[in-house]
Parts: C-alpha cells; sequence; structure tokens
C-alpha cells in the first residue's frame, strides 16, 4: 500500500523545521578520555548533526510509515551519506578512545541525544558516533548523570 503525498509532504516539513532548530552544541572534552570498542555496524561521521538527520529522520519514517518506510529511508540516507564520504558503516567492532561529545536538541523530544568523538587508527581526522554504539562511554555517562537515561541513547537499528 502506498501512503500518500502529503504524508511524504508532512515528512519533508517535519525535517526541515527540525533540522533549522537542532544544532551542536559546542564540544564538550572529557576530562578523561574513555576506551571503548566501537559496535559492529555502527554508523559513523565527520559532523554529529549527518548522524542527527539519519536516525531523527529515520524515526520519524518509522512512525510515518512502518518498518518499510524507516528501512528505505535509513538505506537511502546512508548511500547518499557514504556516497558523499560524509559516513560509513564501521562494519568491525574497533576499539576506539572517545575524547570529547556534543549534544543535539530535537525540539520534539525532552532530553538531547548525545555523540561522542575519537579518532580512528591511520585517519588524522576525528570522527562521530552516538552514544549508544560506544558501550564504555555510555556506561560512564549513565553514572556521572551526563545523560538520565537510556532514551537519550540511540544506537545503529538493526
Amino acid at each position: 500500500m502506498r501512503r500518500p503525498l502529503s504524508a511524504g509532504i508532512g515528512l519533508l516539513i517535519t525535517l526541515s523545521l527540525v533540522q533549522v532548530q537542532a544544532r551542536a552544541a559546542p564540544v564538550e572534552t572529557l576530562p578523561k578520555p574513555i576506551r571503548t570498542s566501537l559496535k559492529t555496524d555502527s554508523i559513523v561521521c565527520s559532523h554529529p548533526e549527518s548522524l542527527f538527520l539519519i536516525y531523527e529522520a529515520s524515526s520519524i519514517a518509522m512512525a510515518g510509515g512502518g518498518s518499510d518506510a524507516f528501512k528505505a529511508y535509513f538505506a537511502a540516507a546512508g548511500n547518499v551519506f557514504e556516497a558523499r564520504s560524509e559516513c560509513l558503516v564501521q562494519s568491525q567492532s574497533i576499539e576506539v578512545t572517545v575524547e570529547g561529545y556534543t549534544t543535539i536538541n530535537n525540539p520534539l523530544k525532552p532530553e538531547p541525544v548525545v555523540y561522542g568523538r575519537f579518532g580512528i587508527e591511520g585517519s588524522d581526522n576525528k570522527v562521530w558516533a552516538t552514544i549508544g554504539n560506544l558501550p564504555a562511554f555510555e556506561k560512564d555517562a549513565l553514572r556521572s548523570g551526563l545523560v538520565k537515561s537510556s532514551a537519550q541513547i540511540a544506537d545503529t537499528p538493526r
């Protein structure tokens, strides 16, 4: 069953409004870097805003169009960001050291989402992943109060 055009237009309008209002907070340096594994099949991006667009729009697609809409959007968004060398899927679990973090507030949700910044061996550039894909950082953030609940912790949908 196809969704009416108005549902697609509504999704675009919502995404536009969320994108305009959603900006990453200044990067905070962790007092002590946290060594953690990056989960298998995690999406990493050069900018936290790219992760925000992928995950938040995917959740809107899921709510508005169900599982098929979610899968289609998530796959298409991943392809676009990967083609532009902005994001990639890290297919193996690797050890990383989270050095900093930022948050992005979604005006449609009560709590900000947290993103961790780290380097990947062999690259001079820092990349970002959602806190849910960085288990030791997630555990530390819950313990320290940086995040109040798992609702702020997004990870790669399976």
